[in-house]
């Protein structure tokens, strides 16, 4: 993701139902390009079914952008 100015980042993985299933980045960012793995795990390194997820980037108290996730197992 690019990141026009300096912030608060918050990058999280989300279930088909809208529960959070893992946090990926939650931090004070400098302005710059950055990116982000998620290796289908849930918060506590539990491997999740496959299916279809939602990756939220958000900052500074709005939602930045919903990326639609499909994890194969």
């Amino acid at each position: 993701w690019s990141q026009p100015e300096a912030g608060a980042v918050r990058l999280a993985v989300f279930d088909a139902i809208g529960q959070r299933v893992a946090l990926l980045h939650e931090a004070d960012m400098t302005a710059g390009t950055y990116e982000a793995t998620w290796d289908g795990t849930d918060d506590a390194g539990r491997p999740l079914a496959s299916g279809v997820y939602m990756a939220l980037l958000s900052g500074d108290g709005r939602r930045q952008r919903v990326t639609r996730l499909t994890l194969v197992r």
